[in-house]
């Protein structure tokens, strides 16, 4: 009788699970694509080492509108890059990254990369558990394809009370954070690589739909650390009004006059351009209140400071672009 008992209940877990299972893949297909969609991300696998900060740009992904392209109707897909320090900042203006289109029947989403006239497929969710997904570029595999399979299928409830379907993967050496979500995407961005987390990689902050939050990172939180405009100054210049740049946003190898510059008559002072992480990149001494610099070729957020009988009389940034 005991015997004949636990099996009846093992069976019955077993049912239960699979019922769940079942459950969760067949419930009602949430669409991925929505015209008021901005998935806000952030990039460290642009360069490598990663900064010393640990990611090294963020910027918003969006949808701009409709198009057909070989007959099909896809969604043009815009990227804006952002300044980590302070989001407020647009770095470069929005760029066109492709045209992605969604099959909802068959839930799959395809993507058409600019200038490409071949399209793949790069969201299935109709998979179940067990079956394998693949994604090139890794750093893992090195920028071969890197074979990923279902692990687990469950669901989870976002931000916004809607309850979804995930995918979790198995080849994921470090942790089980790599996942896909109905109706968001891979959890390392909208067009990011299912990718493990490891160290600092990209990753998806959060998911809004016009004004209402959909999704938000449990790890890391909607916001980054970093992102606050008094790291860097919303003003060009700090505690001198007097200073004037221009241009700026300059672009990248050009140069900016600095005007202004607090100085007596016959009375030298210091020059010196910083990064953003504090490198001091060039030193001049001048006795000029008007001074022209290069800026680097590299694009960025760079401080100017100007020093005057070991005092700062000035510090400015300069947006290069």
């Amino acid at each position: 009788m005991k015997k004949f008992y636990w099996i009846a209940l093992i069976s019955l877990l077993i049912l239960t699970m699979g019922l769940k299972h079942t459950e969760a893949q067949n419930r009602d297909y949430i669409p991925l694509l929505n015209q008021g969609a901005i998935w806000f991300e952030t990039y460290t696998n642009y360069s490598w080492p990663p900064s010393p900060y640990g990611y090294n740009s963020c910027g918003r992904k969006y949808l701009g509108g409709d198009t057909i392209i070989n007959n099909n109707m896809y969604s043009k897909i815009y990227h804006e890059k952002l300044d980590i320090y302070c989001t407020e900042i647009i770095l470069s203006v929005p760029e066109y990254y492709g045209a992605i289109r969604e099959d909802i029947p068959e839930q799959k989403v395809w993507y058409l990369p600019p200038d490409s006239p071949l399209e793949f497929l790069y969201f299935d969710f109709s998979i179940s558990t067990g079956d394998t997904v693949f994604w090139w570029g890794s750093w893992f595999n090195q920028g071969g394809p890197l074979y990923l399979i279902v692990s687990d299928l469950d669901t989870i409830t976002t931000i916004d009370g809607v309850e979804r379907r995930r995918w979790l993967f198995d080849e994921d050496p470090y942790s089980d954070e790599s996942s896909m979500i109905e109706g968001i995407g891979s959890s390392s961005g909208l067009l990011a690589p299912y990718e493990v987390i490891f160290e600092y990689w990209n990753y998806l902050i959060s998911l809004n739909i016009d004004t209402t939050l959909i999704y938000c990172d449990n790890f890391n939180g909607c916001e980054i650390p970093t992102d606050t405009c008094t790291t860097v100054g919303v003003n060009p210049c700090y505690d001198n009004s007097d200073i004037i740049i221009y241009p700026n946003p300059v672009i990248a190898g050009n140069p900016v006059r600095i005007s202004g510059i607090p100085t007596l008559q016959d009375e030298s002072f210091t020059l010196e351009l910083f990064d953003i992480i504090g490198i001091r990149l060039e030193s001049h001494t001048l006795n000029n209140t008007d001074f022209i610099i290069q800026m680097p070729s590299k694009s960025g957020i760079y401080v100017a400071t100007i020093v005057s009988n070991g005092q700062i009389k000035g510090k400015c940034k300069i947006l290069v672009e």
